[in-house]
């Protein structure tokens, strides 16, 4: 049988399956209920470990998901026990559990512009970055709405970073502004799912969905970290981190630490390797500094900014790097209860939360919810912490990942007709 190149790339493509470098074989995830606020202080002693990762947040009377190295599992489980912590072991060894996983295959899938007809568009599986930009270029040919891609800065290996501008005008800002990202941090693929189905929604099915689009402007950018996402891809499926190497030892910066406002105003004791190092000093990064300078294009047009990572089941309001309260923090009350009222009652996950962020969880510096109040003027400032993957934490099942992003979808649009009602 003669096998042509076509078919060659189809079957290479049809059988690709992702594969790490790192293997996470004997890595342990604990789960672990703090049932007082000293022992969230005490727990967060570790924040800056190294051989500790945090899956989820730690707070008041919630259990936190932590990974923990093989080399300190010992004298982790001696520290919890004297502690008096309860705890329990939620993934025995995280590299078996990802031996188990098998991807779905990849769908081969031609160049924008000769096929379009072919763009990708399967919400069931994640999405290599490479598919990611194509739909991008797929979306921003619409001529049926005025969609843009810009070029917003270029991350640390030279890749771009872009954003959509969707609106029924051709001036952005004629209109509330709803700006929306995702990709913070590399590893939480669920979060730049649901943003690509909202993209999806906006522009591709436009039509059902005009009341998002007659009286608010939609400002995406799905991917704020792509070298540190294609890096999950190929390496690491949990880097966190973007890929800008710090010393001979350590690489990467983790961008929603390295925000100007507030940064490192609570952040002491950390180091160039830990997984929330918040960089030498503020906007060092050229992804933070790229998704900053494109808010204050914005500045007091920015009614709504939203910012999808994972994983809670929690919706977050300013501010982080303190215990202070936003000025309006009742109306931010009331639009995360909108969404959290209208998610929980089809939700097939863990049901949602809201609250204040350094209340209900820990204090966080340098991050973009509380930059974008600070210094672009934005109204409203929420995080949206995704459900889990159960025994998979990050690893959100793919099975699961299209009920996921639907019924984020419902809580995006309840935003979409706040900010269009109230603005």
């Amino acid at each position: 049988m003669c096998l042509t190149l076509r078919n060659l790339l189809i079957f290479l493509a049809f059988n690709f399956v992702a594969c790490f470098e790192k293997s996470y074989e004997n890595f342990k995830v604990y789960s672990v209920f703090c049932g007082t606020t000293q022992d969230v202080k005490t727990l967060l002693s570790f924040e800056h470990n190294p051989m500790i990762d945090f899956w989820s947040l730690p707070g008041f009377q919630k259990t936190t998901s932590i990974l923990v190295d093989p080399e300190f599992q010992e004298e982790f489980e001696n520290f919890l026990t004297y502690g008096k912590f309860n705890y329990e072991i939620l993934i025995e060894n995280v590299g078996k559990t990802m031996k188990s996983r098998t991807y779905n295959k990849l769908k081969f899938h031609f160049p924008i512009g000769n096929f379009t007809n072919t763009v990708n568009r399967d919400f069931s599986r994640y999405w290599t970055l490479t598919e990611i930009e194509d739909y991008v270029n797929f979306l921003s040919q619409s001529t049926s709405l005025y969609v843009r891609k810009v070029i917003i800065g270029k991350s640390y290996e030279e890749r771009d970073i872009y954003a959509l501008t969707i609106s029924l005008d051709e001036t952005v800002g004629n209109q509330p502004i709803l700006f929306i990202d995702s990709g913070i941090h590399a590893r939480e693929w669920a979060g730049h799912m649901s943003v690509l189905y909202l993209l999806y929604q906006l522009v591709e099915n436009y039509s059902e969905n005009l009341e998002l689009l007659e009286n608010v402007d939609w400002v995406v950018v799905p991917v704020v970290n792509p070298d540190g996402y294609e890096y999950t891809f190929t390496n690491d499926r949990f880097w966190r981190k973007n890929r800008r190497p710090i010393d001979e030892n350590c690489v990467g910066v983790d961008i929603n630490r390295n925000f100007r406002y507030g940064w490192k105003a609570a952040d002491n004791g950390t180091t160039p390797c830990s997984f929330t190092y918040p960089g030498p000093s503020p906007h060092s990064e050229p992804e933070t500094k790229a998704l900053a300078d494109f808010m204050l294009q914005f500045r007091y047009k920015l009614k709504l900014y939203v910012s999808m990572h994972s994983y809670a089941s929690f919706l977050l309001y300013p501010f982080s790097f303190d215990f202070i309260y936003i000025s309006n923090w009742k109306q931010h009350q009331e639009l995360c209860k909108i969404y959290v009222d209208t998610v929980n009652q089809i939700t097939k996950f863990e049901p949602y939360t809201f609250g204040h962020s350094a209340s209900e969880f820990y204090l966080a510096t340098g991050v973009s919810d509380d930059h974008v109040i600070g210094e672009a003027g934005a109204r409203l400032s929420i995080v949206i912490e995704l459900p889990g993957g159960g025994t998979r934490g990050f690893d959100f099942p793919e099975e699961n990942i299209e009920d996921l992003i639907k019924e984020t979808f419902v809580g995006l649009r309840q935003f979409g007709i706040y900010v269009g009602n109230n603005f």
